[in-house]
């Protein structure tokens, strides 16, 4: 193998050595993104289909995660999803 080849290929491995753990943590970023898209728009969903169904939802949700009675109305809840 001639000496230009190999730096050649030198150069090709550690450009992909360098690279290949930025696309890991993009492509890793990218699902996590994708997840909260599609939570969303399920939460828009059910929003538009049962209103009052899905704020009672929220706020059990919310007060066992808060540990105390939440206030939530079903406006409120329409803003914190749209």
């Amino acid at each position: 193998m001639s000496l230009e080849v190999e730096a050649k290929i030198n150069i090709l491995n550690d450009h992909y050595k360098d690279t290949f753990p930025y696309l890991i943590e993009y492509i890793k970023r990218r699902d996590r993104f994708l997840l909260y898209v599609i939570l969303v728009l399920g939460l828009q969903f059910i929003s538009i289909t049962t209103d009052t169904d899905s704020t009672g939802i929220l706020k059990g949700f919310m007060e066992s995660k808060v540990g105390f009675k939440l206030n939530i109305t079903p406006e409120i809840f329409n803003i914190l999803i749209f």
